[in-house]
């Protein structure tokens, strides 16, 4: 009766939100990760070893079953048919059972969220960056926390991860388009409060610098200003 496409807060809200008005009707929450319902808010206390991974999980094993609602991880819609009341799974075989890879639904919400911007100098998709949304962009971090870091990016994810290397005592090395973090909303005090901020937690920030691109050898990246210079490092963040 209710597709929900989407494994997100909203998503999972909206679920039970209809169930509370409706004890009938079928709601089925459709979500591309792998996992239930978890807080994107707190990954960062996980990748600076503050709380453990456990603690991301808002709901108890059996909640959405206790609540009849249906919920399936890790599968892609690559269509909607709005004339038909329909969708295509991208991958149904990822849902074993399912019996078709279009499902048919009485009314529809699309509460899919954003995506991660990404960077597209030359050398970038080869360059293995890291990003921060997902509970397996957090694994990745924990990962990476040796060595030296850039972190490109002048905004709230920038400073998640230049936190999360800085707690680790990963040499972090900040690079901003800007004159300074958050600098289209901060005044020059602002910013230069959230500057001493960071730099006393011992991360280098270059601004007014772009990345022309990064070379990566083996396990070591080389990134590329718009100045001429140019970085070696094990690990390159994004939050732009």
């Amino acid at each position: 009766d209710h597709l929900i496409i989407g494994g997100g807060v909203a998503g999972y809200m909206a679920a039970e939100t209809i169930r509370s008005r409706d004890a009938q009707a079928s709601v089925l929450v459709i979500g591309s990760e792998p996992y239930a319902l978890y807080s994107r808010v707190l990954l960062p206390h996980v990748v600076r070893g503050d709380k453990p991974e456990a603690t991301v999980f808002l709901k108890p094993s059996g909640y959405y079953e206790g609540k009849a609602i249906d919920v399936r991880t890790g599968v892609r819609v690559a269509a909607v048919d709005p004339a038909k009341a329909e969708v295509r799974l991208g991958d149904p075989g990822s849902w074993p059972g399912a019996g078709s890879s279009v499902l048919s639904y009485g009314s529809l919400l699309i509460a899919t969220g954003g995506s991660v911007r990404r960077l597209t100098c030359p050398g970038a998709d080869e360059a293995g960056i890291l990003y921060f949304q997902t509970l397996d962009d957090a694994r990745a971090l924990r990962s990476a926390m040796q060595g030296r870091a850039v972190v490109i990016g002048g905004g709230l994810i920038a400073l998640e991860l230049l936190m999360s290397f800085a707690k680790h005592g990963v040499l972090a090395t900040a690079v901003l388009r800007g004159d300074g973090f958050f600098s289209r909303v901060l005044d020059e005090e602002g910013k230069k409060m959230v500057r001493a901020a960071v730099e006393a937690a011992g991360v280098d920030v270059r601004t007014s610098v772009e990345v022309r691109g990064i070379e990566r050898t083996g396990e070591e990246r080389t990134v590329h200003f718009s100045d001429g210079s140019r970085l070696a490092c094990q690990a390159v963040g994004a939050g732009i």
